[in-house]
């Protein structure tokens, strides 16, 4: 089951890629879809089994999203995109802390919790000129240390050093 599960998310992200749609919109209908499915065909109450295994299934499917959307984030997308970073991370993580350095977004720590996800992109909304400025330093960033010169440097002094 889970096999076709993952099979049918990269079908769908296939699908989307090809047509130009939006893939994480696709693989969230898929997802429900598929939940809808799931519970009309097996005609079946949320218990506690059901609920075990569906914790980690949604876990699964959200690596999925991240991993398929992953392969976009490149620093000229990041340059071209010029927009602040809102990043769901712990707070300790080298991800954040680049953030929080560069000043180019917002660092959520407990992205369990949809509120405190929902309260930092209002945050970004109600304030654009802190908006502008996470986006100017991104950009910045971008440009100034995300790029294929500054990456050959630091792998040439990285060897050097060997």
């Amino acid at each position: 089951m889970l096999g076709a599960v993952l099979a049918l998310s990269l079908m769908v992200d296939v699908l989307a890629r090809r047509l130009g749609l939006p893939r994480v919109s696709l693989l969230v209908l898929t997802g429900v879809a598929i939940a809808t499915a799931a519970r009309v065909l097996l005609e079946q109450e949320v218990t506690v089994l059901t609920a075990a295994v569906a914790e980690p299934l949604v876990s699964i499917a959200l690596v999925m999203v991240a991993f398929l959307l992953g392969g976009d984030l490149t620093a000229e997308r990041w340059r071209l995109t010029g927009r602040p970073v809102l990043a769901l991370a712990p707070k300790d993580s080298e991800l954040a802390s680049l953030i929080r350095e560069l000043d180019c977004g917002v660092v959520v720590d407990n992205f369990n919790d949809p509120a405190l996800v929902a309260a930092a992109i209002r945050e970004l909304i109600n304030d654009p000129a802190r908006r502008e400025t996470l986006a100017a330093n991104a950009r910045s960033a971008a440009e100034k240390s995300f790029n294929t010169h500054q990456a050959a440097e630091r792998y040439s002094k990285l060897i050097n050093e060997l």
